[in-house]
């Protein structure tokens, strides 16, 4: 519950009320009246609609940390052998305050949904050298990898029908794991995303604001002193040729980031593999229009039904 306003006398209040499994709901709080009333609800269609279970998923990483996950599992079914997407740590990044309609949308069309713990709650942004955005980038791909190899070892979820998905920084995660761990994912997503540092750090006439937005101060200004290694080896798009997954590609027609998904797309076709790719129009990555949301969500679906299957 939060707070959001509250009369002179402290006799009402406005109230928000959100959880993992419960839309977010304005209400009024009477105290006087002893009476609660619905203002507005963020999903008023999912009323009286059975949504998927949430819960914490502990695991531990191969280096023996323990993390902890949420996985939802699809509504009125057992979590055994199910096909699965994986995200990284803070979700596919647009949740509703605590509600996560990407992960609920998935979970009713029949897959389990796990948000995978993460050891260091530092952000891309925050890292100061390549050396230590290689620290974070091993780190994130090992809690990712942990998580899912504990699911499907435990018969949650089936191994063959794994797909992982990102929006944003998320996406480079996704795409990297098709890269570093081939074998563990049948297909990729990416909505948004960077995947070729070389070109957004060093080869542009002046620096992305794409990039600035990404990494910080200290990045952003050593970015001419990095060496083809670094910069290469941190590039998915530059390593295409290793990726066994199907790849769909997402971006708004007006994203800052079209450039470096068009880049992706182009390597995976050079390189002979399965790539889709879809533009929203007149979007610049917020989702605020329903018709983007639904083109998201639909390509999407129909994605996963082709590749991983229900």
């Amino acid at each position: 519950m939060r707070l959001i306003s509250a009369s002179a006398d402290r006799s009402k209040h406005l109230v928000l009320t959100a959880g993992p499994q419960n839309p977010p709901v304005l209400q009024v709080v009477d105290l006087k009246a002893g009476r609660l009333d619905v203002v507005a609800e963020a999903y008023p269609q999912l009323r009286g609609i059975q949504l998927g279970t949430v819960r914490r998923h502990e695991y531990m990483t191969g280096d023996g940390v323990k993390l902890t996950g949420l996985l939802t599992v699809p509504p009125g079914k057992e979590p055994q052998n199910l096909p699965l997407v994986v995200l990284p740590f803070g979700g596919f990044g647009y949740a509703d305050d605590n509600f996560d309609w990407f992960s609920h949308f998935l979970a009713q069309r029949g897959y389990a949904v796990l948000e995978a713990g993460a050891r260091n709650l530092k952000g891309m942004g925050e890292v100061a050298s390549m050396d230590e955005f290689g620290g974070w980038v091993s780190a994130m791909q090992e809690d990712i990898a942990a998580a899912v190899r504990d699911v499907t070892g435990k018969g949650i979820a089936d191994p063959a029908r794994v797909c992982i998905a990102g929006a944003g920084n998320a996406g480079y995660v996704a795409l990297s794991a098709t890269v570093f761990l081939p074998e563990q994912y049948a297909c990729g997503i990416g909505l948004k995303g960077f995947y070729d540092m070389r070109v957004m750090l060093r080869d542009a006439r002046d620096v992305s604001q794409l990039a600035q937005n990404t990494f910080n101060s200290a990045i952003i200004r050593n970015r001419r002193d990095y060496s083809d290694d670094d910069l290469v080896r941190f590039s998915p798009a530059l390593h295409a040729d290793q990726v066994k997954a199907r790849i769909l590609l997402i971006v708004g027609d007006r994203d800052q980031s079209t450039d470096q998904v068009t880049i992706m797309r182009d390597r995976l076709s050079e390189k002979g593999k399965t790539v889709e790719f879809v533009s929203l129009p007149d979007e610049a990555g917020y989702l605020t229009a329903v018709g983007n949301r639904t083109t998201l969500l639909n390509s999407i679906d129909r994605f996963l039904q082709t590749h991983i299957g229900k």
